[in-house]
């Protein structure tokens, strides 16, 4: 729907100091990803977007029962620090309306399905703090 590629990574750095993003049109396995972490601009360890690169898609996140089907994309906020709500059930539930709005027609015609879930990675060693998963497909 946008034209310039700035509408995920300038929606998601409002909300998080760091999205993960896995996309893939022939099967999981043909998964391409990039991040973008704020701390590693800020540090300086990271001053560009990183080339994409062909990865398989974590097992921490395959594992959750989702069919992630032929194609689709999965984006996962980490290091949540400006989200008006503090849980990834309540981001859901308040964002549901507006995206099921803006694709509306993609929905009805059958092109494209949501599915949202909120995962608690407290524990987690990979992604401390709490995580929010939004999977198109």
């Amino acid at each position: 729907m946008g034209r310039f590629g700035m509408g995920l990574p300038a929606s998601s750095i409002s909300q998080c100091k760091r999205v993960d993003v896995w996309s893939w049109t022939d099967g999981i396995e043909n998964a391409h990803y990039v991040y973008l972490d704020i701390d590693e601009i800020k540090g300086g360890s990271n001053i560009t977007m990183p080339e994409p690169e062909k990865v398989k898609i974590p097992s921490m996140w395959l594992e959750q029962g989702s069919d992630f089907g032929n194609s689709g994309t999965l984006v996962v906020w980490s290091k949540l620090d400006r989200v008006i709500w503090r849980k990834g059930k309540t981001i859901i539930d308040n964002s549901e309306k507006v995206i099921g709005r803006m694709y509306r027609r993609f929905l009805y015609s059958g092109e494209a399905s949501i599915r949202m879930m909120a995962l608690d990675m407290e524990g987690a060693k990979e992604n401390r703090g709490q995580s929010v998963s939004l999977m198109f497909s």
